[in-house]
């Protein structure tokens, strides 16, 4: 379960709304919401081949590649977000309208 970065200019076009799912993961972990135009922007052709170059991003500071590292990833298009493993942030970039409380996990009960 991770934000496929492939997503944000497939083909080389800028998808807007990628854009904007990737914006609402970076502002649930309180960082730079210009992340997400500037991945966008970065490769050429739109093609990640491996998140972590996302730490030459002059807008992601150093310090929080750990806590967003585990949520990207850089794969084939075809490849959907698997919900069934999402953690809550990952949640909360399908719509504005998820907060916190709507993207915790529940908890059964007996």
């Amino acid at each position: 379960a991770c934000f496929n970065l492939n997503r944000l200019a497939p083909r080389g076009r800028v998808d807007a709304r990628e854009v904007q799912r990737f914006e609402r993961l970076l502002r649930a972990l309180q960082l730079p919401a210009v992340i997400a135009s500037q991945a966008a922007a970065a490769q050429p052709g739109g093609v990640w081949a491996d998140s972590s170059a996302l730490r030459r991003l002059p807008a992601l500071p150093q310090e929080a590649w750990p806590r967003l590292s585990p949520l990207v990833c850089a794969l084939p298009l075809d490849q959907a977000l698997n919900l069934n493993t999402a953690p809550a942030a990952l949640w909360r970039l399908l719509d504005a309208g998820i907060g916190p409380e709507q993207a915790a996990p529940r908890r059964h009960r007996p």
